[in-house]
């Protein structure tokens, strides 16, 4: 089963899903980091297969600056 997002475009790439999400928490950045000062654990968990048995996801700077900016980190449950 695969999740398609809305806003995704049906694309099965990771960085249109996790673009997506942080459009959706657009203009609340603070409201994020003030959470996770309070102690509140934020992070992105992402589900991936292997169409093939090789290849992987792939976060480019753009998107790794955005995460870095909200403090979140981002998990990979990889199936091969």
């Amino acid at each position: 089963m695969v999740l398609v997002l809305p806003g995704s475009g049906g694309s099965k790439d990771v960085r249109r899903h996790i673009d997506w999400i942080l459009s959706q928490v657009a203009g609340k950045e603070d409201q994020i980091l003030e959470l996770q000062d309070e102690g509140y654990e934020t992070d992105i968990f992402c589900y991936w297969r292997s169409a093939s048995g090789h290849g992987g996801p792939e976060l480019d700077p753009e998107l790794m600056h955005r995460l870095v900016s909200l403090r979140l980190l981002v998990g990979f449950d990889v199936y091969c």
